[in-house]
């Protein structure tokens, strides 16, 4: 037994020798951070687009009301 491994390889999902990750786990790491920030930046601009409409000029609003079906036509 000792210092030898149970089976002839190790498995994939584990650690190396060094204590790293495999490619694997850096991977799945990585798309983990990044869908986390995507979701964080979709929140804060849709957070941001709120905080915009609630606290829009007078004039846009009326702009808004008056034109909006127009203007949304033309985008």
């Amino acid at each position: 037994m000792g210092n030898s491994p149970s089976s002839g390889s190790s498995s994939r999902k584990k650690r190396n020798s060094s204590g790293q990750h495999d490619e694997d786990d850096v991977a799945a790491l990585a798309q983990k951070v990044v869908s986390e920030s995507v979701r964080d930046l979709q929140a804060s601009v849709q957070s941001g687009l709120k905080k915009l409409e609630d606290h829009d000029h007078p004039a846009a609003q009326l702009i808004d009301s008056v034109c909006g079906s127009y203007l949304d036509k033309n985008e």
